[in-house]
């Protein structure tokens, strides 16, 4: 039996996490995953940068987070191009109202922001890299 591939990868950098989707929505034991350990973490200073080719949580699984949430409304960037990406966008909104889309090459803005010093730019470019070269 052959595993499924990774559709994203995740880790923590500080009080960001960085989230890297391809282009395929995360399997229900991939977000379980990923809800546990944030489950671990100080969510009232957490800010999520998320890269996507297109890959997004279902509604089930956005409703995982925003109970996770509990009310709790975070700063939270995704870098998209693609329009379905926007509309999970505007989905997740409905409950926190601080998550913005951006454009793909949007880095830099996103990181002003969601209030992440730009010198910490490269240090993020290369932790992009190495999520994507995990899957």
């Amino acid at each position: 039996m052959t595993s499924r591939p990774k559709s994203f990868a995740f880790s923590m950098q500080g009080d960001l996490g960085i989230v890297v989707h391809t282009h395929r929505d995360p399997s229900p034991e991939e977000w379980s995953g990923l809800v546990e350990a944030l489950g671990r973490i100080d969510l009232d200073s957490f800010r999520t940068l998320s890269v996507t080719e297109g890959g997004a949580p279902n509604s089930a699984q956005r409703e995982q987070v925003n109970r996770l949430l509990g009310g709790r409304q975070r700063p939270a960037a995704v870098l998209t191009n693609h329009l379905s990406v926007r509309g999970v966008v505007t989905a997740l909104g409905w409950f926190n109202p601080l998550i913005r889309a951006f454009p793909t090459d949007g880095l830099p803005e996103a990181l002003d922001y969601l209030g992440v010093d730009r010198a910490r730019l490269p240090v993020i470019e290369a932790e992009i890299r190495r999520l994507r070269a995990q899957l």
